[in-house]
């Protein structure tokens, strides 16, 4: 186990100096360890608070992004862990893992802070009984232009590929000073956003929308309480004239959703049915809704917020949510089932829903029995990105090779919103892991609920132009491109499906071709030839 960056800040990361760099936190007993392998380690036994454990202090830059990453084990058990900072306003919690007897367990995480400030990294677990180890602890600082490099970098990588146009004459000699213009007709990369019932009169409203997205969500029209007020009285007329228009547009859409764990939004007759009738209750209503929709819809939330909530575990037992997952796989073989919920990236301090939880979860329904296809929904509601935990929280959740949406992007209104959003698009579009993205920010007459990206006139917002700015680059909007004395003109493109138009001075029409730019091409060559 190496520590990553060779430690970085952190003074003895690999505890090969006895305890140096390391003072105890609370009160509890510090030794240095050594396994039979001669790797050496840091022990917090005797525990007597949750908090205690050892610590190491550190001067954190405002502006800088830090990466944290650690090796956990804990004496007996399991216990989900936290990496801490405190700081002057407070401790921050800043990368989650469950750490096991008998092995260890890569905590990864990170912080930024808004203040240049000390700060004291300390461990958490709430279990006092059980001794804490560490050994390679690291802590990594960026700036902000390194860390959009590594986007870039990352991105270059997994969402474009490399292009080479050559133009000949019609004898087959090089044509140099071709002028080759690209017009992107669609992307690869699913990106969209969220539609509620006011966009089906609102002529502004569709042509804002169908400018710029292929995907949609439906913010409430398929939610329980939007289609069955009351017992069977089920009403699919809004959602079914959405989906309508979503597919004469050619839209894709993610079903949202069949049923959701938060007490808060059951249909109201259904929090007065006794408990035996709620299996009954819950079973047709997925019959009808995924039936009703089968082949339709690209995924289906099955059981969102089941982090967060346990409305039908506490009334059907602790396999509920497995239960709902094998019906859908059952009834809709064709889209995927996902899971859906909050605050895996958002917030740190969100013990509910942590990666670690989010993989406890997972490893929970396969264990009782669903081994189906299954997708990872992460909602993203975010105030102010802590974009280091963002990536650490995906790489995290990457490992158990299961496809990652985002589902319902927003950030709340502040200073640097709309600053915000375009750092966390192209976080997630570097990802290797995330999918496709669909964001939260669905116009009603009402107006929005955390984020607009128009005014009521469908004039941009600074969110708006924020999307528009994106998708420029993602579109390759005004390429053009001029051959070489070979006849080349070399560049990368997103991938998507292309028009080229080829033109020579010398040569009396021009060409114009389509292609497409396919995730398994690393590089392909594109032939034309011009009459001259």
């Amino acid at each position: 186990m190496e520590p990553q960056y060779s430690g970085g800040m952190v003074l003895n990361p690999e505890l090969e100096n006895g305890l140096k760099g390391w003072t105890p936190f609370g009160d509890v007993k510090l030794e240095q360890k050594e396994s039979e392998d001669g790797n050496k380690y840091i022990v917090a036994s005797d525990r007597s608070g949750h908090q205690d454990s050892f610590s190491q202090k550190f001067h954190l830059e405002e502006e800088k992004l830090y990466v944290l990453s650690a090796w956990l084990q804990v004496s007996h058990g399991q216990a989900h862990i936290a990496a801490i900072f405190k700081t002057r306003t407070g401790d921050r919690p800043s990368g989650w893992v469950m750490a096991r007897q008998g092995c260890w367990s890569m905590l990864k995480g990170g912080i930024v802070v808004d203040a240049s400030s000390p700060v004291e990294l300390f461990f958490q677990a709430n279990d006092t009984t059980a001794e804490i180890w560490a050994d390679s602890i690291s802590l990594q600082p960026f700036t902000q232009e390194e860390w959009d490099s590594h986007q870039d970098q990352s991105i270059e990588k997994i969402r474009k590929s490399q292009v080479n146009f050559k133009v000949v004459d019609s004898q087959g000699r090089p044509l140099e000073n071709a002028k080759i213009s690209v017009k992107q007709i669609q992307q690869t990369f699913p990106f969209g956003n969220a539609i509620s019932k006011f966009i089906l009169e609102n002529k502004a409203y569709q042509e804002w929308f169908l400018s710029r997205f292929k995907y949609t969500v439906f913010e409430n029209e398929m939610k329980w309480y939007s289609t069955e007020r009351g017992p069977g009285k089920v009403n699919y007329s809004q959602s079914d004239t959405m989906l309508k228009f979503a597919k004469k547009k050619n839209i894709l859409v993610r079903g949202h959703n069949v049923l959701w764990d938060d007490p808060r939004y059951q249909p109201s007759w259904v929090k007065r049915l006794p408990r035996k009738d709620l299996p009954l209750a819950t079973e047709k209503r997925m019959n009808s809704i995924m039936k009703h929709y089968s082949g339709q819809v690209i995924h289906w939330d099955v059981i969102n917020e089941n982090l967060h909530f346990s409305y039908y575990e506490e009334r059907m037992g602790r396999n509920a949510s497995t239960i709902f997952l094998k019906r859908a796989y059952q009834i809709d073989q064709q889209a995927i089932p996902f899971l859906n919920d909050y605050n895996t990236l958002e917030r740190p301090s969100d013990t509910d829903a942590t990666p670690a939880k989010y993989l406890e979860k997972i490893k929970l329904i396969r264990e009782q029995g669903y081994h189906g296809p299954l997708g990872i929904g992460l909602e993203s509601h975010f105030d102010t990105p802590n974009l280091p935990y963002v990536r650490a929280s995906l790489d995290i959740l990457a490992s158990t090779k299961l496809p990652i949406w985002i589902t319902e992007l927003d950030v709340s209104h502040r200073p640097k919103q709309a600053m915000y959003l375009t750092q966390l698009i192209k976080e997630f579009h570097a990802h290797p892991a995330i999918q496709g993205i669909i964001m939260w920010g669905s116009m009603s007459t009402k107006g929005c609920w955390k984020m607009c990206f128009t005014d009521k006139n469908f004039s941009n917002l600074p969110t708006g132009n924020a999307v528009d700015n994106i998708m420029k680059v993602w579109r390759h909007e005004g390429l053009l491109g001029t051959t070489d004395a070979y006849g080349y003109f070399n560049t990368s493109l997103f991938h998507g499906d292309y028009e080229v138009k080829i033109r020579h001075t010398a040569a009396n029409s021009s060409k114009i071709r389509q292609f497409g730019m396919d995730p398994s091409d690393k590089i392909q060559e594109a032939h034309f030839e011009l009459h001259v």
